[in-house]
């Protein structure tokens, strides 16, 4: 009798491949009946499909560049205000289904009526946050809360309470002031320095503003930037000792790099995630590495931890940093979870230490520089000549040229507040927030949610509602006079509930700020052929547009 011999290696190859084929399948087929199962419990909610294995997300790719007018669309055609959007139906919870809201009585709800149902993401994160942590880590903004924590939630907790107590200190207060107030003067020398009729790229003058204000907010530390701008060059060709150009040039390249990147890998990465263990992991850490972008992504996070270490050892080596205001000391003058100070040595505490400073810089400087950008481009709109003007008597009629307070901001400049609040209104720095239910759950307009479902905020549609907000597509400060503080559920732009922004008043302070240094000398005019708009893709902050420097600039002049 013959015998076949095959070799081990051949047999070995076969039984990976068995394996890889079969856990694929396995996998496949599970997340499709889950999918499937859901549709059917959900049947009745409105949905958005479209492509049997796609769902809805060729026709979302397709609408990318008007994205909030498409949804309003959907709204309006389906008559509801939440509404299914089919994910991919072979991929893991992350890029799976999500249900779509702008009901505020759904938006109370997740945000505060069911807090603890409604989590980050529940171990199952789209992908781009997954790659996204590589970079800023699990700080307060982008860790779990509640019982279904892995930890209970007691660290989100304690990093809550005390973020909390820091931003309502007066002394931390008024070192925020002054260095917002500093800051905004430099904006203002610069625009001194150029011609009565040179181009100003508002996009990267308040960009640098506030890179620059939160890094001495955060760290005690000038980032260089508005320096960088005033040569004309990146800001880690500018000379600087300490380096900290360094850490702003890769933040900034870091994040620009992110948005594109993720588009491109995301479907290969949801075919590795089909895969058995270990293969899934082989497969992502291959198909990311093997991505030039992702290998620069990689670099440039390198940096910024880096630079990060650093700061956090030379503030410890420091013996006035008890005294200093800045975040990293405060932070550093605090107790953990265990109640151990965080100015105790360790890897664990550095890590933490990182991770909340990179959360505050990702926050602060976006949100406040996104704002400004949108501000100044709806002022110097032809039709807006009347807002601006009526702005700008508001504040020379108050002011007198002289400095504005926080007190002037919050009780005596009525128009401006509202030119601000219209502002978040129209372009809000986040478009969406996106939870994951813990648990089977029925929202207050009736519809079914199942557990580990992807749950949309739409914070741009609700905010353009026009049941809350009467010609919401139009700029109109006065609707805010006399101001009233808008429900947290109408108008989610800080979120809402228990993780309501912390830094709430200090971006609206902030940009109120900025907005006053600048129209006490200037005045604007929008150079002829720029939209803005026409830019807006998946989100309305700066890094979704690339960093195209010509998308928008604005002519200052000043005021004779």
């Amino acid at each position: 009798m013959n015998h076949i011999s095959i070799p081990h290696s051949r047999l070995a190859l076969r039984a990976l491949v068995t394996y890889a084929v079969g856990g694929a399948a396995l996998r496949l087929l599970y997340r499709i009946a889950t999918r499937l199962r859901d549709r059917r419990r959900m049947y009745g909610t409105p949905a958005v499909g479209g492509h049997p294995l796609l769902g809805g997300f060729p026709e979302l790719r397709r609408n990318a560049s008007r994205r909030l007018a498409w949804l309003q669309e959907k709204f309006a055609a389906h008559g509801k205000d939440t509404m299914l959007l089919h994910g991919l139906l072979f991929a893991d919870v992350g890029e799976g289904d999500q249900l779509i809201t702008r009901s505020p009585a759904v938006v109370r709800h997740v945000l505060k009526d069911r807090f603890d149902d409604y989590v980050k993401f529940g171990g199952n994160p789209p992908l781009a946050f997954k790659t996204l942590w590589e970079m800023i880590g699990k700080g307060l903004v982008s860790r779990d809360h509640g019982p279904h924590a892995a930890d209970g939630g007691r660290t989100w907790k304690t990093q809550r309470q005390l973020a909390v107590t820091m931003f309502t200190r007066d002394k931390f207060r008024d070192y925020y002031l002054g260095v917002f107030a500093a800051k905004a003067a430099r904006v203002v020398e610069l625009l001194q320095r150029r011609g009565p009729a040179e181009p100003v790229d508002v996009v990267r003058l308040f960009s640098a503003f506030t890179m620059d204000s939160f890094g001495v907010i955060a760290y005690n530390a000038d980032m260089g930037m508005l320096d960088a701008l005033e040569r004309g060059v990146p800001v880690d060709a500018v000379p600087d000792p300490r380096g900290n150009g360094v850490y702003a040039h890769s933040f900034d390249r870091g994040f620009a790099l992110l948005g594109p990147m993720m588009l491109a890998l995301t479907p290969r990465l949801v075919l590795c995630g089909l895969l058995p263990p270990p293969l899934a992991a082989l497969g992502t850490w291959l198909t990311k590495w093997t991505s030039a972008p992702y290998r620069a992504y990689r670099r440039h996070t390198r940096a910024v931890h880096a630079k990060s270490a650093e700061f956090i050892a030379q503030r410890r080596a420091a013996p006035e940093a008890p005294e200093q205001e800045d975040l990293l000391s405060l932070f550093m003058a605090a107790d953990d979870e265990r109640g151990v100070p965080f100015r105790v040595p360790s890897r664990a505490h550095d890590r933490v230490l990182r991770n909340v400073l990179l959360s505050f810089m990702l926050a602060g400087r976006d949100t406040t520089a996104n704002t400004l950008v949108w501000l100044f481009y709806e002022l110097a709109q032809p039709g807006q000549a009347e807002v601006l003007e009526r702005l700008q008597a508001e504040i020379d009629s108050t002011l007198n040229g002289e400095a504005v307070t926080y007190d002037d901001i919050q009780k005596r400049l009525p128009y401006l507040k509202g030119v601000v609040y219209e502002t978040l209104r129209l372009h809000p720095f986040v478009s969406q927030l996106i939870l994951n239910a813990v648990k089977d759950d029925v929202w207050p307009d009736g519809t079914f949610c199942p557990a580990r479902m992807n749950v949309r905020v739409s914070i741009d549609s609700v905010c353009r509602d026009p049941k809350l907000y009467p010609d919401p597509d139009t700029f109109q400060p006065t609707r805010w006079i006399p101001f009233r503080e808008p429900p947290q559920a109408e108008f989610p732009i800080f979120k809402g509930g228990p993780r309501l922004c912390v830094g709430m008043q200090m971006a609206i302070f902030e940009a109120s700020l900025v907005t006053v240094y600048i129209l006490q000398k200037f005045t604007l005019h929008i150079v002829p052929g720029q939209d803005l708009r026409s830019g807006v893709g998946f989100a309305n902050t700066i890094f979704s547009h690339a960093f195209k420097r010509s998308q928008m600039e604005v002519l200052a002049k000043l005021l004779v």
